[in-house]
């Protein structure tokens, strides 16, 4: 089984867009929700995978390459898959701003082309109060990028080429109870 768009596909291309526009390293744009991990000390962005809306109904499609290989069965189904977005730090209102604004423009677009996936929005970044564990409070902000994802997962499929028709009297192979 294979899926065409992986969510950590999705993470990666997110994340390289992020440390684009904002000049974060690496170690400074990490994926949310990884237990027993600090989080970088200054400014960083916080990626959360939150939500994965199916569009439409899935299509599928059949290839039957027989005999050069097995068959497969690829189901299509465009899914508008969000993120949430957490910008931490003295920059972070820059960064929210900067990059909600871009992940509007084509420029976006041409960052996700090699993936079969588009930004579709990003809403308004809005201040969240964050209190650390020191009881500290940290400059937060956080907007939601939501992209359109066409995926498409393929599995085996068998297929039958040749069909072998007989009859038989139903009466004499499974008699009728008397």
């Amino acid at each position: 089984m294979t899926i065409s768009v992986t969510e950590d596909q999705m993470m990666d291309a997110l994340a390289a867009f992020l440390r684009g526009i904002t000049g974060l390293s690496e170690g400074h744009v990490v994926r949310g929700l990884a237990n027993r991990v600090a989080t970088p000390k200054g400014d960083h962005i916080v990626v959360t995978p939150i939500r994965a809306d199916q569009l439409s109904t899935a299509r599928t499609t059949y290839n039957d390459p027989w005999p050069a290989s097995a068959g497969t069965m690829t189901v299509h189904r465009p899914v508008r898959w969000s993120a949430q977005v957490d910008c931490y730090g003295v920059a972070a209102h820059d960064h929210a701003v900067a990059a909600a604004m871009m992940l509007r423009t084509d420029y976006a677009c041409q960052q996700f082309a090699s993936l079969a996936a588009q930004p579709l929005d990003a809403s308004d970044p809005l201040m969240t109060p964050f209190q650390s564990g020191e009881h500290e409070h940290v400059e937060r902000w956080t907007f939601n990028a939501t992209f359109q994802a066409n995926m498409a997962l393929t599995v085996a499929q068998q297929f039958a080429d040749t069909l072998a028709v007989g009859v038989i009297n139903v009466d004499v192979a499974h008699p009728p109870a008397a």
